[in-house]
């Protein structure tokens, strides 16, 4: 049991408290009573403790967003599940999920072993009470508040955050160009920008986003058409003074599968959850959908788009 509560703590979780203290030098007595100057001086007074911040954690919704499951790592599916003997107490540190950009509040419940038998391996709300993890529950009220139907649920994968990461960080909510079930397309004169970068002609390419103060920042999926059997398809952040940071993914073109598995050769593009500025920096937090699961990631928005430490894999395929 210990091991087992040993790897999620360092998997998870890496919070190290370090203390501080000083001590009085005292005069013993003597022919010679001088006392220097470290032996006169107060000792420093320790510094409050404080948490080393959590590493943010995608989580799985439930059917209507109340409650949230902190996957563990160290069991699959088909294998026997325990309750860990201890609940290490950094878990108790995330406060707060992410969702659409905006902060809820959220308590630890507790871990929930799931069942063996009917837990299919998939991390979506229909096999919520099957996973084996950490559960977190808001404080109050539900993501889906009013659904339409009993097949209207909550998809979401919000992100799990502590309050060092709400107090930094600066969140851009990422406003959605899509109307009446279609994608903006990109503007000519931008499209003739990537075009030229690249040396290649654009198949399809969609504005699909904005982001910031004003929504001057713009989120693009491009896909090229092919060379022989090379596909070509970016996904970029064009900033306000028109630079571009592109994420290039060049494929051998499958008419089965090239940038996800089933995608029949097609690029659906990369959606976006929202933004921030950390630390001085730009990220963007982005998820890339398919037919058997969706991968989740923060990307600096520098000459690139390049990849940062948090990131996660939901396997989400259809029965």
């Amino acid at each position: 049991m210990k091991t087992q509560t040993s790897i999620i703590v360092s998997a998870l979780i890496a919070v190290t408290l370090t203390a501080c203290g000083g001590g009085n030098t005292q005069n013993n007595g003597g022919a010679d009573n001088t006392q220097t100057a470290a032996q006169t001086t107060e000792p420093a007074k320790a510094e409050p403790q404080k948490p080393t911040a959590l590493k943010p954690v995608y989580v799985v919704a439930d059917r209507l967003g109340e409650k949230f499951l902190m996957k563990d790592p160290n069991i699959e599916y088909n294998k026997r599940r325990v309750v860990p003997e201890q609940t290490p107490d950094s878990l108790k540190n995330f406060k707060y999920i992410i969702n659409d950009g905006k902060y809820y509040p959220v308590k630890l419940v507790g871990y929930q072993v799931g069942s063996e038998e009917g837990d299919n391996g998939r991390d979506t709300w229909i096999n919520f009470d099957n996973r084996p993890g950490w559960i977190y529950q808001l404080e109050s009220g539900k993501l889906l508040e009013k659904p339409k139907d009993e097949y209207d649920a909550c998809w979401a994968t919000p992100l799990l955050v502590d309050e060092a990461f709400k107090s930094a960080v600066k969140i851009y909510p990422a406003t959605s160009t899509y109307k009446n079930d279609k994608k903006m397309d990109l503007p000519k004169d931008l499209a003739a920008k990537f075009e030229t970068q690249y040396g290649r002609k654009i198949m399809h390419a969609s504005l699909d986003y904005t982001f910031g103060d004003n929504n001057e920042y713009k989120f693009v999926n491009l896909r090229f058409k092919n060379k022989g059997n090379q596909a070509f398809a970016v996904v970029a952040v064009v900033k306000p003074d028109g630079s571009v940071c592109p994420l290039d993914l060049p494929r051998q073109w499958d008419d089965c599968s090239t940038w996800r598995a089933d995608d029949c050769g097609e690029f659906y593009g990369y959606g976006l959850d929202f933004a921030t500025v950390e630390n001085g920096k730009l990220y963007v937090y982005l998820v890339d959908g398919g037919a058997e699961g969706n991968n989740y990631g923060n990307y600096e928005v520098a000459d690139s788009l390049r990849l940062g430490n948090i990131n996660a894999s939901f396997y989400t395929a259809p029965e």
